[in-house]
């Protein structure tokens, strides 16, 4: 199933407010990394991301629409240390907004799958908690997750879910320990 892209707002928003200067070069992506935005609505997405000069290639409202605002092969910030080579998707809510929905999830894992098709190079999804560097990221929240925190064991079962229906590897935070100092996965 082809993901339906509303693109009527791809590029030009970043464009108008000068977000992509100089990072309109092309890179192989290889990993997509999934976000919540952690606010309520899109258009207070975009408000806060133009504030900070940040940017997703896609968001996925509310009610599963996709919005695209930049090629998965061109340079976004959207991952502290962790933006070349890879693609941000963000769904709206997150935090005290709630956890993705189901029709987020459907609209995620088919935008995932038709990515990783037209870039074969992409091998691997993560989550943002599991690759920021600074360690106190806590998106994307899952159902099941609490509103400020993580559960490691409900954002196991999702991220193995996402790569049962995608293919794609799962790229876990090295650092995740049990109290007994085993790894966590």
């Amino acid at each position: 199933m082809k993901t339906e892209v509303d693109n009527t707002k791809e590029y030009s928003f970043y464009k108008k407010h000068g977000y992509l200067k100089a990072r309109w070069r092309a890179v192989d992506p290889h990993t997509i990394i999934l976000h919540h935005t952690g606010g309520g609505t899109l258009v207070g997405a975009e408000e806060t991301l133009k504030k900070r000069g940040l940017g997703y290639h896609y968001m996925i409202d509310g009610d599963g629409t996709v919005v695209e605002y930049g090629r998965p092969n061109q340079h976004m910030s959207h991952s502290y240390r962790n933006n070349s080579g890879t693609v941000g998707i963000s769904y709206v809510g997150g935090g005290d907004f709630g956890a993705c929905n189901e029709g987020q999830y459907i609209s995620m894992i088919a935008l995932i799958r038709d990515i990783a098709k037209e870039y074969p190079s992409i091998k691997n999804v993560t989550g943002h908690k599991h690759i920021d560097p600074r360690g106190w990221k806590i998106d994307p929240r899952w159902s099941g997750e609490p509103p400020n925190g993580v559960d490691w064991d409900v954002d196991m079962k999702w991220m193995l879910h996402i790569k049962e229906k995608t293919g794609l590897n799962i790229i876990w935070h090295k650092n995740r320990r049990n109290k007994d100092g085993s790894a966590k996965y």
